[in-house]
């Protein structure tokens, strides 16, 4: 890291340069020998920096089987990445914003947000009325689902989500994550704890 930007593979990046930033952090146990020698390992991070001229950063560490992450090497990566994210939060925000006061709304992953009508329409064009709608939040998504779902459709929802693996109706929330919930914070009125 740098005062003003950050290193990678030799070449300085700026803050200012940083239009957005996709990161995972994922901690789970994997018990695994490699070369006769028990280990467990803990979390992996990786993250994506995308700039103004079309270049893309990706940097990671993870477990693999004959290797295990250094804890410290983790460490220094999820402090990079919580530096440049709180450095370029106000950018990665203003270009929402920008999208609002051009067009009414902002698009994000798919989805068309519309603060003036407190609505949001998936890929489909399905609209979505924020004071009838449930939103879900797992992680790396954001799951939209009606108030008004009865039990049974509630029920077959759960059900096809677990048998296929996927989340129906979710909004994916790796990039910019940080500016995706402030925004909903903002505009809808939105928080988790």
């Amino acid at each position: 890291m740098t005062p003003s930007g950050f290193m990678y593979h030799g070449v300085e990046y700026g803050f200012a340069d940083v239009v957005a930033l996709r990161s995972y952090r994922l901690i789970h146990r994997t018990h695994h020998i490699p070369m006769g020698v028990s280990t467990e390992h803990d979390p992996a991070i990786g993250f994506v920096v995308y700039t103004k001229d079309g270049e893309t950063i990706q940097v990671s560490e993870k477990s693999t089987l004959l290797s295990s992450s250094k804890q410290a090497r983790i460490d220094l990566l999820a402090q990079a990445v919580d530096e440049i994210s709180e450095k370029t939060f106000q950018q990665r925000v203003q270009k929402y914003v920008d999208q609002v006061q051009r067009s009414g709304h902002f698009e994000y992953a798919g989805w068309r947000f519309f603060p003036g009508q407190q609505k949001v329409v998936d890929a489909k064009g399905t609209p979505y009325g924020i004071a009838q709608t449930e939103f879900l939040r797992g992680f790396g998504y954001l799951q939209v689902v009606s108030r008004s779902e009865g039990g049974a459709l509630k029920f077959l929802r759960k059900a096809k989500d677990g048998f296929t693996g996927n989340v129906s109706n979710a909004i994916n929330t790796i990039e910019d994550t940080d500016a995706f919930y402030a925004l909903l914070s903002h505009y809808f009125q939105l928080k988790w704890s």
